[in-house]
């Protein structure tokens, strides 16, 4: 597959977010190679920045993949209800919840008791969030 080209990654948000992932994938991959994963402070802080952003970009093609969805298969959820529970509750009605069941499975803890890099992620991120938006 050939690399997507900058017209088509501002024009495709999915394309866009997985493209810096792996850019930030690749930057890990690079430090790794120059010892970034060993003990050196400053090398740690850069890997824990790109492991960030790489995390953080993966979550938001989620994001994007769901909003698209929801326009594609017109569902008709209020862009600011859209969330993996409003989407799953829908195509459920539908009877297209296989098109979201791997997605849903990253979050199941009967399939990962200790949590994927999704649900650890997401949890954290709602906490966050709701300690800013109440202060």
């Amino acid at each position: 597959m050939s690399s997507p080209t900058s017209i088509e990654l501002l024009e495709d948000r999915i394309k866009f977010k997985f493209h810096a992932a792996k850019e930030h994938l690749k930057n890990l991959k690079l430090l790794e190679t120059e010892g970034g994963l060993t003990k050196n402070p400053i090398t740690r802080v850069r890997c824990e920045i790109e492991i960030e952003n790489l995390l953080s970009h993966l979550i938001r093609t989620i994001d994007a993949l769901l909003f698209r969805m929801n326009e594609k298969l017109n569902l008709g959820i209020d862009e600011n209800k859209i969330y993996i529970r409003t989407m799953r509750e829908e195509l459920d009605s539908r009877g297209k919840l296989d098109l979201i069941k791997e997605l849903i499975d990253l979050r199941d803890q009967k399939i990962y008791p200790n949590g994927t890099w999704l649900s650890n992620y997401t949890i954290l991120e709602t906490l966050v969030l709701t300690k800013i938006l109440s202060t």
